[in-house]
């Protein structure tokens, strides 16, 4: 039998989402339909393979159970627990995550 996956979106990622659509709508002056369509395709990625992705180089992360799947820019991180995929934050990848989480 197939085991079956289910999405959460924490309301920390529902935030992170409204203002990475906002900056590129207010200050790139550009649509966020392209990263929108390469973010649910990631979704449906983490879904089908959701432990295909790796895990991230810090530490303290890494020990929590996070992974990670690129989104031009950015990064989703999202937790699988039993049938639940937690999606976290979705954040740029320039930036120190460890002091986010």
């Amino acid at each position: 039998m197939e085991d079956k996956f289910f999405l959460n979106i924490f309301s920390s990622a529902q935030t992170d989402l409204v203002e990475i659509v906002e900056y590129w709508e207010n200050e790139l002056q550009t649509s966020s339909k392209p990263f929108l369509d390469d973010y649910e395709n990631a979704l449906h990625k983490i879904v089908d393979f959701p432990f295909a992705h790796h895990q991230p180089n810090d530490k303290y992360l890494r020990q929590k159970g996070y992974r990670i799947i690129p989104v031009r820019n950015y990064y989703i991180f999202y937790i699988v627990q039993n049938s639940e995929i937690q999606i976290h934050r979705i954040l740029y990848n320039k930036m120190d995550f460890s002091k986010l989480f």
